[in-house]
């Protein structure tokens, strides 16, 4: 009996061996993911591993392994890869494998779902530039995609930094970055926003710098948010030693790194004699320099193009001066030192200048000297001013900066030696858009609208787009951009104001059906009929990062409605203003016989603010906006 017995457990254990091995060999079952890691989440990043090898200044590996775990369809698109390379970037094997959400392998990628293109931006006309690009197309959720390859840099200047956050509705349950470096090399680099301290450990003729990070739990994206930069954890780091191509550099201080782009632009100023020529008698007679400065870059807007040249080291070199003379295009960099030379004949001095453009600016760290630039312009110092000049922009106007380049840091390149400068920051009087509109209403609901209008600042570009428009597209974004769902539009007339062309006027009259609502002998309208009514962000419970006001701004809207003949207004509403320091609104009326004039006038305070202070601001935009919506009442006059 007791021999049966050991048999039959015996049987049982061997039977269930298999089941027991196969839980073994399981890996990355959803199950196993820490549960605070699912809330709020459509991505889990099992793991992020980069392993980077720098051998010398001009060779550096990086071992790359991503495992991602796809909750749900809103987060798909993070189980495809994609991989840049051009002629300094080599991409080793790819191999990627496809889990269930029990940990079991589906399948492996084979390799021919690996897709080769060229990265073809619309405006590069010299681009080496391909992608690498994977979509496993598995759609049964939850899964998890696993990637691992190789890539090979000509170059240490482009040694990668180490992000945690990966965008929002995505945690990570471990992100590891390793650097190996030779004895002595040196490496610059620096913590931000609690990310734990570098483990540094010597490895025979190496140092090994190593970062890691675990269980950072998804956030969602927050209305009127700062950068993830200013809110997660990363480490910064900059190679103390590079080279590409011949061209050789350090990170030790601002003055040293901007000695770097200086060589890049060695003997790349020289132009054609009757290039030269042609300048100093376009100049000629002028007698300032503002004056010259503007002929000079209206010449090079209306003579050139902008193309993107992105091959090689042709990615952070400019071609010379004589090249963009005799075709006419370059790219920002080109075009910078075009302008920059045609200057200098005319005994203007001015700076190559790198910045990070874009409308989410990456901030630039003063005390941590790294590569964070990605486009050029112009800084052209004056006496007591200051010019910049967006040099791959035919419509820009002489130094206007609109939200692609205002309020950053920018490296000023110079032989001797750059230095890290801000570009102008927008005040509420350079950055405003002042309507007003007259609006004739009729007892049938129709209204006939006229409306001039004054914008500066970021108001302007918004402004100036339309005139770059065919007249079919102007006409859908005109309808956009008017609150009234029925209307006419019968004149539109926009031109820069004369004597600033970085201020814009806009004249525009439409007729407008079903403007008033009728009940009884009144009739109704809307106090931001044509203003438009204040948007308002969705409430918070749980808000976690600051209120990031970016941009000092002023919105005036001043409109005189014309009451319906026969009609007087019942009640003049009373004048309000609502505000508190991060925001400024106040309405104000005025009556002049069958005229009733409505002035609206909303700031936005530039700053940051507690993240608690959040519904307190949208509490504040929720009232403007209910005063926008509320009813101007007309009632019949008895005869």
């Amino acid at each position: 009996m007791r021999l049966n017995r050991t048999f039959a457990c015996l049987t049982a254990v061997f039977a269930c061996l298999p089941s027991l091995m196969g839980w073994q060999n399981l890996k990355y079952p959803v199950e196993a993911i820490p549960k605070p890691l699912l809330e709020n989440a459509s991505v889990v990043v099992r793991l992020s591993e980069l392993q980077v090898t720098i051998a010398n200044p001009g060779s550096m590996t990086i071992k790359c392994r991503e495992v991602r775990t796809i909750l749900k369809e809103g987060g798909v698109t993070a189980s495809e890869l994609q991989v840049g390379y051009n002629s300094l970037i080599r991409v080793g094997a790819i191999s990627g494998t496809i889990f269930d959400a029990r940990g079991e392998k589906v399948r492996n990628i084979k390799s021919d779902e690996i897709i080769d293109f060229t990265a073809f931006d619309g405006f590069s006309i010299y681009s080496d530039t391909r992608v690498k690009f994977v979509n496993p197309k598995h759609y049964n959720y939850p899964f998890t995609v696993e990637y691992q390859y190789d890539l090979t840099f000509k170059t240490a200047l482009y040694l990668p930094s180490f992000y945690v956050y990966e965008g929002s509705e995505t945690s990570v349950e471990k992100a590891v970055y390793q650097l190996t470096v030779p004895s002595g090399y040196p490496v610059h680099y620096m913590e931000f926003n609690g990310m734990p301290p570098c483990l540094i450990v010597p490895a025979g003729k190496n140092n090994s710098y190593s970062w890691h990070y675990e269980n950072f739990t998804a956030k969602k994206s927050e209305p009127y948010q700062a950068d993830p930069t200013e809110l997660y954890p990363y480490v910064l780091l900059s190679p103390g030693d590079y080279s590409i191509e011949g061209f050789s550099g350090k990170a030790d201080s601002w003055e040293v790194f901007s000695t770097f782009f200086h060589k890049l632009l060695d003997g790349k100023q020289a132009l054609p004699g009757a290039t030269e020529d042609h300048v100093k008698n376009l100049v000629s007679g002028m007698d300032n320099d503002h004056d010259r400065i503007a002929a000079i870059y209206r010449y090079s807007q209306t003579k050139n193009r902008y193309v993107s040249i992105q091959v090689g080291i042709g990615g952070i070199v400019p071609f010379d001066a004589s090249t963009v003379d005799r075709f006419s295009y370059g790219d920002c960099k080109a075009l910078s030192n075009y302008v920059m030379s045609l200057l200098k004949v005319a005994g203007i001095r001015s700076y190559y200048t790198l910045v990070y453009a874009g409308e989410n600016n990456r901030p630039v760290r003063q005390e941590m000297v790294t590569d964070y630039f990605n486009h050029v312009i112009l800084c052209v110092p004056l006496n007591g001013d200051t010019i910049w000049l967006e040099c791959t922009n035919p419509y820009s106007p002489v130094n206007y900066l609109g939200t692609f380049t205002d309020d950053r840091y920018v490296l000023l390149v110079s032989e001797t030696g750059g230095k890290l400068v801000k570009t102008p920051a927008y005040s509420h009087d350079n950055n405003s858009a002042v309507v007003f509109s007259d609006v004739v209403l009729s007892a049938d609901g129709k209204a006939s609208v006229t409306q001039r209008g004054v914008y500066s600042g970021t108001y302007y570009s918004e402004q100036q787009s339309l005139t770059l428009m065919d007249e079919k597209d102007r006409h859908k974004a005109l309808l956009r951009s008017i609150p009234i769902p029925d209307i006419t539009i019968s004149n539109c007339e926009i031109a820069a104001k004369p004597g600033d062309p970085r201020v814009i006027s806009k004249k525009l009259a439409f007729e407008a059906n079903n403007c008033l609502t009728r009940s009884g002998d009144m009739l109704l309208v809307k106090q931001g009929l044509v203003s438009g009514t204040q948007s308002v962000p969705v409430v918070s419970r749980r808000r976690e990062s600051p209120v990031v006001i970016k941009r000092n701004n002023m919105a005036i809207d001043s409109t005189c409605f014309h009451m319906p003949a026969g009609y007087v207004l019942e009640v003049i509403p009373q004048d309000i203003v609502l505000s508190n320091d991060m925001a400024s609104c106040s309405f104000s009326y005025t009556i002049d016989g069958n005229r009733l004039s409505v002035v609206r006038k909303l700031g936005m305070n530039k700053g940051v603010y507690q993240a608690e202070r959040f519904n307190e601001f949208r509490d504040l935009l929720e009232k403007i906006a209910r005063r926008d919506e509320e009813r101007l009442v007309f009632k019949r006059v008895t005869m």
